[in-house]
C-alpha cells in the first residue's frame, strides 16, 4: 500500500519538477526521502521514550512495511507450479508481469534462468539487504534503503533522454547505498552454497554483467548453487546478449594479478639441441690460370 502511494507521489514530483537538469532530480530526490525518514526516526524515538515496547511495536510494523519478500515467494511457487505442468504461455506472462519485460519468444530454460536471477534480485533488495540497514541504523535505515530502491527504478534505470539527467543522482546515491548490502548478499550466499565456485565467479564474472552491482548477486549466486545463469534471451526483434555465470563450461577473459592473490606457473622445457652443420662444398682441382684459361 505505502509503495503503490509512494509511487504516484514520485511520479507527480517527477512531472512538477523534470526540468532536464541534474539539479532538479538531485533536489526531487531529497523532497521524496527525507520527510519520510525524519518521521520514521522521530517516531521512534517518540514511542521509545513512551514505552520500550512501543518503541519495539513501531520499529517492527516499519521493518514489515518495506519488506515484501513474502510476495516474491508466492509468484515464485506460482511460476514453478505452472513450469512443472508445462504451460509455458502462462509461464511467459507471469514472468513478463514479474520483470516488466516482453517474454513472448523465451524458451523453457531461458524462463527458468531468468525466474532464478529475478528471484536472487528480489530476496537482495526486498529481504536482506532492507534488514541489514535496519540493523546497523533503526527503522530510519530501512526506509532510506527502500525508497532510494523506488526512486532508482523510477527514475535512475529509465530510458530516454527525458530521464537521463533526471534520474542521474537517484542511481548514483543507491549504487553506493547498495554497495555494502550487496556483497554481504553474496557473501551469505557463499557461505550457504558452494564457497569456494561462489567466491571465484564473483571475482571472475561479475564486472561482465551490464550491471555490475546485479553481477555480484548473480555471478555468487550461480556458484553457490552451481547453476548456469545469464546467456542470450529473446526479444522481439533481436536478441539480448548476456554473459553466463557458472565455474566451468565457458571460457572469460582473465586478468591474473587482479582476480588471484597469487598463482604459481609449471612449464617443461629441454635443452636446445645443435643444428647439423651445413655440408661442406666440394672442392674442385682448378687451373692455376682460371677463369682466365691457359694461354696458347
Amino acid at each position: 500500500m505505502f509503495e503503490l502511494w509512494f509511487t504516484h507521489y514520485a511520479n507527480r514530483l517527477a512531472r512538477d519538477m523534470n526540468a532536464g537538469q541534474p539539479v532538479h532530480g538531485t533536489l526531487a530526490w531529497f523532497l521524496a526521502v527525507v520527510p519520510w525518514v525524519a518521521v520514521v526516526v522521530i517516531l521512534h524515538y517518540g514511542f521509545a521514550s513512551l514505552s520500550y515496547i512501543l518503541g519495539w511495536v513501531w520499529d517492527a510494523a516499519v521493518l514489515y512495511a518495506v519488506i515484501n519478500f513474502k510476495r516474491a515467494l508466492q509468484d515464485y511457487a506460482e511460476l514453478a507450479g505452472v513450469l512443472h505442468d508445462d504451460e509455458l504461455d502462462e509461464a511467459r506472462a507471469l514472468l513478463a508481469g514479474w520483470r516488466g519485460e516482453p517474454t513472448s519468444n523465451w524458451t523453457e530454460s531461458e524462463i527458468a534462468r531468468a525466474s532464478i536471477e529475478t528471484v536472487f534480485m528480489r530476496a537482495h533488495r526486498e529481504l536482506l539487504a532492507p534488514i541489514a540497514w535496519f540493523a546497523v541504523f533503526g527503522p530510519g535505515g530501512a526506509v532510506l534503503y527502500k525508497l532510494a530502491l523506488l526512486l532508482a527504478e523510477k527514475w535512475g534505470r529509465r530510458r530516454g533522454d527525458e530521464f537521463r539527467a533526471f534520474g542521474r543522482f537517484s542511481a548514483r546515491v543507491f549504487h553506493y547505498i547498495d554497495w555494502v548490502p550487496l556483497r554481504l548478499t553474496a557473501f551469505g550466499f557463499a557461505i550457504a552454497g558452494d564457497f569456494e565456485d561462489a567466491v571465484q565467479c564473483w571475482r571472475a564474472q561479475f564486472r561482465s554483467w551490464t550491471d555490475p552491482d546485479a553481477g555480484v548477486i548473480l555471478a555468487s549466486g550461480a556458484g553457490a548453487l552451481g547453476v548456469r545463469l545469464g546467456g542470450p534471451l529473446q526479444r522481439d526483434g533481436g536478441v539480448i546478449y548476456r554473459p553466463e555465470s557458472e565455474l566451468q563450461s565457458h571460457y572469460f577473459r582473465a586478468v591474473l594479478p587482479r582476480q588471484f592473490d597469487e598463482y604459481i606457473w609449471f612449464d617443461e622445457t629441454r635443452a636446445v639441441a645443435p643444428l647439423a652443420p651445413p655440408a661442406r662444398p666440394r672442392v674442385i682441382d682448378l687451373p692455376e690460370t682460371y677463369p682466365f684459361g691457359e694461354a696458347s
